[in-house]
């Protein structure tokens, strides 16, 4: 199952910093005011802390250990697994929460399975002498 638990937080963080550039990005183009960016950033930090630990819990390390045992678990299994779940949320009515969390999702699926296997790839591509 590779070293998971490392991967985990590195794609938790990794995303958000990226969201959390993005949300500056937007404060400074529409001029909020600091006090408010703060307030943003806060209440999304939490927010997105929370939603992405429920998820892995519950979807992406269940997910991971099946892809693990019955298959080669590269990085299209992966992301078939994200575009499954993005489809059948946009089933539901709000189509734009869909692709926002199949978005960060994949992406956080993508840096996990890159950081996961990371020292076995190397072992396996002969760049790693030992």
């Amino acid at each position: 199952m590779g070293n998971w638990d490392n991967a985990f937080i590195k794609s938790i963080i990794f995303v958000g910093i990226a969201s959390i550039i993005y949300l500056l990005a937007t404060a400074i183009i529409n001029g909020y005011e600091p006090h408010e960016f703060m307030l943003v950033l806060a209440l999304y930090g939490t927010g997105y802390i929370f939603v992405s630990f429920v998820g892995w819990m519950l979807v992406g390390l269940p997910t991971h250990y099946l892809l693990s045992k019955y298959t080669s678990a590269s990085f299209l299994n992966y992301m078939a697994v994200v575009v499954s779940l993005t489809g059948v949320f946009w089933l539901f009515p709000n189509a734009g929460a869909a692709l926002f969390f199949g978005l960060f999702s994949g992406s956080q699926a993508l840096i996990f399975r890159y950081y996961v296997y990371k020292k076995h790839n190397k072992r396996f591509n002969g760049t790693n002498k030992a």
